[in-house]
């Protein structure tokens, strides 16, 4: 065998090794973060843990991929579960640069008969893609290790496209984060009997719009 050649090989297992390493260190020591995106006018929210990647809303554009690219690593393509909080675009517009360069399992969202023409075409795009749908409603949980992620709200059918926003209460090693899309005042009232312990981080609702967010809440 050539000897130049065999040191080709040699040092391309090397480098596959190293490769092979460097993914099993960072699995090995990757802490669970919740990642707030910065979208712009927009919502979107990462959670990372080693049972998988949610994402919450996806923005306004295709900035998500600039800002999700600075969580995860390149070798990690695959979002286990999008929730799409409502049907504005500010929320879900970034979802058809996502499907483009990342492999989403899962969907989980609450009006699927909603007429907006940019929606109904994400719709059909994810069907196009396989990826699974989920009826998110008050009382759906999912649940991984210790932790979970809980869907508190809606609480009834609302024709309210904002106070119809899928209002997730997640628990990552005992901090409760609550993720509220764009709800009004009216729901927050609602919702606060679902909290047995503190909120440790609270996402605004409707970017912090000063004609909901309740002092009390």
């Amino acid at each position: 065998m050539n000897k130049k050649y065999s040191i080709s090989i040699i040092f391309a297992l090397f480098l596959i090794n190293i490769f092979c390493y460097y993914i099993i260190f960072n699995f090995l020591f990757l802490k669970d973060e919740v990642a707030f995106l910065n979208v712009g006018q927009g919502d979107s929210e990462l959670i990372r843990t080693k049972a998988g990647n949610i994402l919450i809303d996806a923005g306004p554009n295709n900035q998500i991929l600039f800002e999700i690219s600075k969580i995860l690593p390149f070798y990690d393509r695959i979002i286990d579960l999008v929730i799409i909080s409502h049907p504005n675009t500010d929320h879900f517009n970034g979802l058809f640069s996502l499907l483009e360069h990342y492999k989403i399992r899962a969907v989980m969202i609450n009006n699927l008969d909603y007429p907006g023409s940019r929606y109904q075409n994400l719709l059909k795009q994810l069907k196009i893609n396989n990826v699974l749908f989920l009826k998110g409603e008050n009382g759906t949980k999912i649940k991984w290790d210790n932790n979970f992620i809980s869907i508190i709200s809606p609480l009834n059918s609302n024709n309210n496209v904002n106070n119809s926003s899928l209002v997730a209460l997640l628990n990552l090693n005992q901090k409760q984060f609550l993720f509220t899309g764009d709800i009004e005042s009216s729901v927050e009232k609602k919702i606060i009997k679902y909290f047995n312990q503190p909120i440790d981080v609270l996402k605004v609702p409707h970017h912090g719009s000063q004609t909901l967010l309740q002092k009390n809440f």
